[in-house]
């Protein structure tokens, strides 16, 4: 979604040579200079009961000074003056002059449950071979033909292999949607509403619209590709990119996958995007020849894959992919039905990731039963957040299966036309962005439209290096990554989903621990403790890492003086040492647990891991009977903590548990009972024997059982 300099909507009502620009919408007014399509009311006049239609804003919003290159908006919801006649059956009122941002003559469909059988395109000589009564609902309604939207799927099985996950997996019914195709001067909207009515039918809408907008090219130099590395050639902040140079030390990508890519196909001529282009579908012409007829496509696979190293024109941040082109727009727009079917014939031929430059402000059902679909075959779905500067959410964007991609600038800020919002993934630089031109060579565009490209090529380089990972392991990777820019965004925070894009922490390993051994291997320690030998091995992407080994309670707090960890590392990712400890109890029950803890730091990221956690016994001997145990020793009632006895009882008999002040006030008897052989628990939450909270201090829990005679301590704080 390219918004930048004023222009024409790109390509609406113009001729052009070689593939159609739309097909679909021939016949339909050209629009106005200056954007604006004026609606002329056709039937009776607003006063009989019409809607009155004043200027309507077209899809692209070119009025808007956002609008511009690269750009994909859908026009929604836009009021029409209705006429129904009723002759012997339902007859529309002429459509007005200008496409109000639906393909005319044009409705989406789904039957509550369309009969076997039907498939392909069905012209009207052949309504009468149709199941039951579809042939008499279409002939009555004036139906030229019912197209299947998706096509492949010829029965209401909700069962399909994905050749992604390697297992049968459950998607929705995509059998009962359909697009009906009416004479090109019928009111859509009136015939959808119609439509809904009958039995037959569950939802009926227009085949929305999104739509392509003008680009306006440049002639600069590979240098300017800031958003792969920034060192500030544009007047931007240095290190506000997207890290790809690092990421290019551990994967350029790989030829083994597959990223789709819904727009207006990509040019089967470019020199930079040969290497890396594969079959694909064109759902506008209706043919296997997706070439581009706009740019916009072509601009967004060079983001994602223009071929690297090869000493021509601008890199991708896959050097290596395999971009399938599936178009999906015209000069007139994006069809939602030729989405729907995009999708699914992604899905369906094995992409792993699906880009859409594209989308509006309508949930459509049939979009939404598409991505559902890919996403249950494995596929990982990024959208356009949208270039309308505003936080109503934008779909398939904000869907919650789909990675939702709002732009920023060279400064990290978020770009002025993007949109933003609680319902937006990440981020990604999309302001005056160099990539790959339709007619060859490069081109800066602006908007979402390149922001989403940049998260898409990254989830291929993660995959590169981990192709058996899944869709959601990957999305997690590309959010735990980004970098906060709170910083540079202070009245954003919350909006911009978890930062922008960080390439180099996505698609690499943070160091980590491998192998972890100890000698003696024991679950309790106590004062004087020695742990005579550990080792570690370590794995880093990076540097060797830094390497730190200390001692915590359970609350994590460090154990100081007396309590040293010893260690050496040989060979940068081996480690061994030993633990002595001194005399914990004066912390007790602070140190109810002793934790070995380990911190790896190599620059880029540092990962902290618990080698061993032991229970820490305060007695040196344990008693015939037992022992006895306080968990949690330190607990707030208010936040629902409570202290736990564990007793670990060798004979059966009485157990007694008793809460005491330090003036020896009993407050609360925790338990009076008989209890057999074992490991037995019980707990105080911190109130007294009237139910009442216990003001904050230190409280003596007294236990007696069999062979056990202690007093443990508790404190409550809130």
């Amino acid at each position: 979604m390219g918004p930048g300099r004023r222009g024409r909507p790109g390509g609406v009502g113009q001729r052009h040579r070689g593939k159609s620009q739309a097909p679909l919408a021939r016949g339909a007014d050209l629009v106005p200079a200056d954007g604006r399509a004026r609606v002329e009311f056709q039937g009776p006049h607003p006063a009989l009961g019409c809607l009155p239609i004043g200027d309507l804003l077209v899809p692209g919003r070119t009025s808007d000074r956002h609008a511009g290159p690269g750009g994909l908006t859908r026009a929604r919801n836009l009021p029409a003056c209705l006429a129904l006649l009723f002759l012997g059956g339902p007859a529309f009122s002429q459509a007005p002059r200008s496409a109000p941002g639906y393909v005319p003559g044009r409705v989406i469909v789904k039957f509550r449950r369309l009969a076997s059988g039907v498939t392909g395109k069905v012209s009207t000589t052949q309504f009468a071979r149709l199941p039951g009564e579809l042939g008499g609902l279409l002939s009555r309604y004036g139906v030229i033909s019912l197209k299947k939207i998706f096509s492949d799927v010829s029965d209401h099985s909700v069962v399909r292999y994905s050749s992604l996950l390697k297992r049968d997996v459950f998607v929705p019914d995509l059998y009962d949607w359909s697009v009906l195709e009416a004479p090109p001067s019928i009111d859509v909207e009136q015939f959808a509403e119609s439509l809904k009515s009958e039995p037959l039918i569950e939802y009926a809408g227009p085949d929305y619209l999104s739509r392509v907008l003008e680009t306006t090219p440049n002639d600069p130099d590979f240098s300017q590709q800031w958003h792969l590395k920034n060192t500030g050639q544009t007047g931007g902040t240095a290190g506000a990119d997207v890290k790809a140079t690092f990421a290019w030390d551990r994967t350029t990508g790989s030829s083994a996958i597959k990223i789709a890519i819904l727009d207006t196909g990509v040019s089967k001529t470019h020199a930079d995007l040969a290497a890396n282009r594969i079959a694909g579908y064109d759902y506008i012409d209706d043919d296997a020849d997706p070439d581009d007829t706009e740019g916009h496509g072509t601009h967004v696979a060079g983001i994602i894959a223009a071929e690297g190293d090869n000493g021509a024109s601008t890199t991708g941040l896959m050097w290596r992919a395999a971009v399938m082109p599936v178009r999906v727009c015209g000069g007139a727009g994006c069809p939602d039905s030729a989405i729907a079917g995009g999708l699914q014939y992604a899905a369906d031929n094995g992409a792993k990731v699906i880009n859409m430059s594209l989308g509006g402000t309508t949930d459509d059902p049939a979009v939404k039963a598409a991505v559902d679909y890919a996403v249950g075959l494995g596929a990982l779905v990024v959208a356009a957040a949208g270039n309308d500067g505003n936080e109503t959410p934008f779909y398939p964007a904000a869907y919650s299966d789909v990675i939702a991609v709002c732009a920023t600038d060279y400064k990290d800020q978020l770009a002025s036309f993007s949109n933003r919002g609680n319902w937006v993934t990440l981020c990604a630089p999309g302001k005056d962005i160099l990539s790959t031109a339709k007619g060859g060579g490069t081109a800066l565009m602006s908007g979402t439209s390149m922001a989403c490209p940049m998260v898409a090529g990254a989830a291929g380089l993660i995959l590169s290096r981990s192709p058996s990972a899944l869709a959601s392991s990957v999305r997690d990777l590309l959010t735990a990554g980004a970098d906060n820019i709170n910083a540079q965004n202070p009245t954003l925070v919350g909006k911009l989903g978890a930062g922008r894009l960080n390439v180099l922490k996505s698609a690499s390993n943070a160091p980590d621990v491998v192998v972890f051994s100890d000698n003696p291997n024991d679950r309790f320690v106590q004062n004087g403790y020695a742990l005579n030998a550990f080792s570690v091995q370590i794995s880093s992407d990076f540097a060797p890492p830094q390497v730190r080994i200390f001692l915590t309670d359970q609350f994590n707090r460090e154990l100081g003086a007396g309590n040293t960890v010893s260690f050496t590392v040989t060979g940068q990712v081996n480690v061994a040492g030993g633990v002595q400890l001194g005399n914990i109890s004066i912390n007790y029950p602070l140190a109810s647990q002793v934790k070995l803890r380990i911190t790896l730091d190599d620059t880029v990221f540092v990962t902290t891991r618990d080698l061993v956690v032991w229970d820490f016994r305060e007695l040196n001997v344990i008693p015939a009977g037992g022992e006895a145990a306080v968990w949690n020793g330190v607990f707030d009632p208010t936040q629902a903590g409570k202290a736990t006895v564990r007793l670990t009882l060798k004979n059966a008999g009485r157990v007694k548990i008793q809460v005491f002040t330090t003036d020896a006030t009993l407050v609360k008897t925790v338990a009076d009972e008989d209890a057999g052989v074992g490991v037995r628990t019980w707990s105080w939450t911190g109130r007294s024997e009237r139910g009442e909270t216990l003001a904050s201090g230190l409280y003596l829990i007294r236990i007696r059982a069999p062979g056990i005679n202690e007093t443990k301590k508790a404190i409550l704080v809130k």
